[in-house]
């Protein structure tokens, strides 16, 4: 499980996407530009040249998961350099152009991507991961040549490792994008009607939504993040990390009332849980 989510980490930021164009040009002729550009961008991944493959990019270039988490390049450059060392892209790694809509010197396209390499998982051990998506990408003309400005991923991403299918979380990242687009109010409506049509049903895996929560928390949204983790344990009660992280949550908020409950129950959960037990022991400190 653990070698499964360090190759999903990695890929939200190595996919070798990229957008934008435009300008008086014809529309075979900007294609054929972005493509090449795309072309250059995914040959400068497979080299791992940072420098030729972030040269296809804006410097104001976002990035937008399906579950609507929004990346910078900055956030994105990282990622590049933190995965270029774990993986090895195939030659049979395609990412085209299927339309493209221009506008001066602005071009949105959609675009498939065939993405297959062989990926370092946590264990150290190599497998061969592919991944397939669609993009809608915008691209702009800088100083002659076309980059990628703005791309989003128009559907749940589908990922296979060493031939076995990764599901992917799709109700969780819903509820992901639904938090990012309309707030904490909009993501418990989404909830509340997943939960209505199958009350034993869980409407996302624990990790999607833990996830979110830490992000929250490192944001200092602290108040988000501990209704987030609130759900989790609702839906993952036998959950210890579920607990320690409402519990964490509640202390950044000043709830140690609140906090001292969760880790208590925590350790209801799993006696061994160092975590709560030292958690616990600041909280009993005067």
């Amino acid at each position: 499980m653990k070698a499964r989510r360090s190759i999903r980490i990695v890929l939200a930021f190595s996919i070798p996407i990229v957008a934008l164009g435009g300008c008086k040009e014809s529309s075979d002729k900007v294609k054929a530009a972005i493509q090449e550009q795309m072309n250059k961008s995914l040959a400068a991944q497979q080299a791992r040249d940072s420098t030729g493959f972030w040269s296809v990019y804006t410097d104001d270039y976002t990035y937008r998961a399906f579950d609507g988490t929004l990346y910078t390049r900055e956030q994105a450059s990282q990622g590049f350099t933190e995965s270029a060392s774990q993986m090895k892209i195939s030659a049979d790694t395609k990412h085209t152009v299927d339309s493209i809509t221009v506008s001066a010197d602005t071009a949105t396209v959609v675009t498939s991507l065939h993405f297959v390499r062989t990926q370092m998982a946590a264990d150290s051990t190599e497998h061969q991961v592919v991944t397939d998506g669609t993009f809608s990408e915008v691209w702009t003309k800088d100083s002659g040549k076309w980059k990628a400005h703005y791309i989003e991923e128009l559907g749940a991403l589908t990922t296979s490792v060493d031939g076995t299918s990764i599901p992917a979380d799709v109700g969780g990242m819903r509820l992901t994008r639904a938090f990012w687009s309309g707030g904490l109010d909009s993501m418990r409506v989404l909830y509340m009607e997943a939960r209505a049509v199958k009350q034993d049903s869980i409407p996302f895996q624990e990790a999607t939504l833990s996830g979110l929560g830490t992000s929250l928390l490192a944001q200092m949204r602290v108040v988000d993040a501990m209704h987030v983790f609130e759900m989790v344990t609702e839906c993952y009660p036998g959950s210890v990390a579920a607990w320690d992280n409402l519990g964490k949550a509640y202390v950044s908020a000043g709830q140690r009332e609140l906090a001292s409950r969760a880790f208590t129950q925590a350790l209801a959960v799993d006696k061994t849980d160092t975590t709560a037990r030292e958690m616990l022991a600041k909280l009993a400190a005067p």
